[in-house]
């Protein structure tokens, strides 16, 4: 039970830093230097592991060096600001326009349908996905806004968290 006990604080932990470093650097930038990190640690783990099978006189095949080399190449264009995770979040961002789109007209076929409840829950999904979508897209300081109260969010719940598993009920 202790070791789940520490598992929970950590993650909280882990959980609220990462909304506060949302909050105040913003979603993007926050992954950009977490996916370097991992990419990073990674592809050495990867060439450590080749280092090692040449090592011990093993047949060493091209995987760990061709992938190990690639995912800290990846890393260092994350860190230098080369690439970025910024393309996929607008990406998704238009995914979510149109999916919201979807939703409101799926939302008035099942109205038509007579299912009322569930017509005007995919309208109102819908619509909020769409004027989300087209703030995120237009107004300048709604992306910043967004991040901050999203970063908040997750601060939030990683405390949450933690306090959850150091209380005992």
């Amino acid at each position: 039970m202790k070791k789940e006990k520490l598992s929970k604080v950590l993650t909280g932990l882990i959980i609220a830093t990462l909304g506060v470093l949302i909050a105040i650097f913003g979603v993007a930038a926050v992954l950009d230097v977490y996916l370097g990190v991992v990419a990073c640690v990674a592809g050495a783990c990867l060439i450590v592991y080749a280092c090692l099978l040449v090592s011990k006189k093993e047949i060493l095949p091209p995987f760990p060096l061709v992938v190990g080399g690639a995912l800290i190449a990846l890393a260092v264009g994350l860190f230098l600001g080369k690439i970025g995770v910024g393309v996929i979040i607008v990406a998704l961002v238009f995914a979510v326009l149109g999916g919201g789109a979807g939703l409101i007209l799926y939302g008035i076929y099942l109205l038509t349908k007579k299912a009322k409840t569930l017509g005007f829950i995919n309208l109102i999904v819908g619509v909020v996905a769409v004027t989300l979508a087209v703030l995120f897209l237009t107004v300048d300081g709604f992306a910043t806004a967004f991040w901050i109260i999203t970063g908040i969010l997750i601060a939030i719940y990683g405390v949450f968290e933690t306090v959850s598993a150091l209380s005992k009920k």
